[in-house]
């Protein structure tokens, strides 16, 4: 490019230059019926290892909170480290006439939740998508209600996916300041 005074470098050898992981996928399949309460989520998870409370069946989705109970769902511990980015999707919907917010919540170190963002739950079943930071291989994602009383909401397809970098260490979005840079770690005359 005529002017350029710096390029940005990448190199792996593998192509794609990021591989992306599903680590949980949650379509919520064993929620048949409508209103049974979930208290052994093991018994009706794709994986096991979750946690909640005030958890409901809702035709092959999951329908959180009661009246005067906050919904909430936690994963099992999921290995987030090592991550180039950590995408959480979920379908949300509001509950009847129930003004519902819920936040999304992470616990680096599997036990202190820390807040990543707070959606109001739309009219109709919506994806979200939230981006999450700072994982580390005792990672929880939480999901609950704003407050304890007439905040029940719908979640279905529960999914997150970390993509991890396949490029050398050091020349990932490398900033290049001249027109050739030396690159190291490489074996000659090999695919």
């Amino acid at each position: 490019v005529s002017g350029a005074t710096s390029y940005k470098l990448d190199v792996s050898t593998q192509n794609p230059f990021s591989t992306d992981f599903t680590l949980i996928d949650e379509n919520f399949v064993n929620f048949t019926g409508n209103g049974t309460s979930v208290t052994v989520l093991d018994s009706y998870m794709n994986l096991t290892g979750w946690t909640g409370s005030q958890v409901y069946t809702y035709n092959s989705a999951a329908r959180l909170g009661s009246g005067s109970n906050r919904g909430i769902l936690t994963t099992p511990t999921i290995d987030l480290s090592n991550a180039e980015s950590i995408k959480l999707t979920f379908d949300l919907g509001e509950y009847g006439t129930d003004a519902s917010s819920i936040e999304v919540l992470h616990a680096a170190d599997g036990s202190t939740f820390n807040s990543v963002t707070t959606i109001v739950a739309p009219s109709s079943m919506t994806t979200q998508i939230v981006y999450i930071t700072g994982g580390t291989a005792n990672s929880k994602i939480r999901i609950q209600a704003i407050t304890d009383a007439n905040e029940r909401y719908y979640l279905d397809n529960f999914k997150v996916v970390k993509t991890v970098s396949n490029c050398i260490d050091g020349y990932k979005d490398l900033t290049v300041n001249a027109l050739t840079q030396a690159v190291t770690g490489l074996t000659n005359h090999t695919n």
